[in-house]
């Protein structure tokens, strides 16, 4: 057989050990807007991010280039390696065109809904005022929060690598996908509700915030200012923070991992983090409360419905199947 023809075919028999169609084509949708948004919109990007990206999917797609040209994917080292190195590889790229996406969208400038949102708060009967001063108050839940809040992309990268190598393979796969439509999905919904959020609603941004170790809720508000200015901003790949309060995706993304590692090992670990994390969003993301609801709503539907998916029936444990119905004429 042709080598070429032969590597073809050995890259086609691991391709269910790579990112779906699916989630291939919502990243190319992401990747569309931005290119229309860089185009006609005050946003330009600066040339030497790319660079930097695809260097890094390069040399992992090489890897999983080499991996098969040396070995057939069904070897058990083998396709663990090509499940990270493939997923890595679109983790990196999607991570960059999310963030292009959040920032080249709140450049639409379309109305703030601070108030809008402050509004569901109250007619859900949540203080976040009250909430905000109980969290400063205790020196304890100040730094196990600000620690949480900044670990997220650490520690998911940590859970993604043990899913790659403990787990059924099609988990990590189906914690990217998940992970990718919530992102673009939040990033898009966010663009409708852009917000300076509830740490600068309520408190201004002249606060004394001294006494918390990082600080709160106002992170964004220099560039989220500068992107509905209307003057000309130049986007910096790895200096783009995140500019979306409504839905929280901080919120969806621990609820997605959680997802994930159900019914293993790493699901009470994940899960007691998850928790934290969460609880620290408010002060630490400046969220709402109703952007945590949102964001939980959406990851636990888009966990839900493709976890139902036929690709994914199974990777959580085996399936019930209800036992047929007796005939009460016997």
């Amino acid at each position: 057989m042709d080598p070429v023809m032969q590597h073809v075919r050995k890259w086609a028999a691991a391709r269910h050990l790579m990112p779906g169609s699916a989630a291939l084509l919502c990243l190319l949708v992401s990747c569309l807007i931005v290119a229309v948004l860089l185009a006609v919109g005050p946003t330009f990007l600066d040339p030497r991010g790319p660079l930097s990206t695809m260097t890094a999917v390069a040399v992992l797609v090489g890897l999983v280039v080499l991996v098969l040209w040396r070995f057939d994917h069904d070897h058990p080292v083998a396709s663990r390696l090509i499940l990270l190195a493939s997923g890595l590889a679109f983790l990196i790229l999607a991570w960059d065109v999310i963030r292009l996406l959040n920032h080249t969208t709140m450049a639409l400038a379309l109305p703030l809904a601070d108030e809008l949102l402050a509004r569901w708060d109250a007619a859900l009967g949540l203080d976040w005022p009250a909430y905000f001063d109980w969290v400063g108050s205790s020196p304890l839940w100040r730094g196990l929060m600000a620690q949480s809040y900044t670990s997220l992309t650490f520690l998911s990268l940590l859970a993604y690598l043990l899913l790659c190598l403990f787990s059924h393979p099609r988990r990590s796969i189906y914690f990217l996908e998940t992970f990718t439509f919530t992102a673009v999905f939040c990033t898009l919904s966010g663009a409708l509700f852009p917000a300076r959020a509830a740490v600068d609603y309520y408190l201004g941004a002249g606060a004394d915030l001294s006494a918390f170790p990082l600080e709160p809720g106002l992170y964004h508000l220099t560039s989220l200012e500068r992107l509905r200015s209307g003057a000309p901003v130049e986007l910096v790949l790895g200096n783009l923070p995140g500019l979306v309060t409504f839905p929280s995706f901080h919120t969806a993304a621990r609820l997605l991992m959680v997802a994930a590692t159900w019914r293993s090992w790493l699901v009470i670990p994940t899960a007691l983090y998850a928790a934290v994390m969460i609880a620290s969003t408010p002060v630490y993301g400046g969220h709402y409360f109703i952007d945590l609801v949102a964001g939980a709503v959406v990851a636990l539907a888009i966990a839900w419905a493709w976890a139902r998916h036929p690709k994914n029936v199974g990777i959580f444990g085996p399936v019930r199947v209800a036992a047929p119905l007796r005939d009460e004429r016997q």
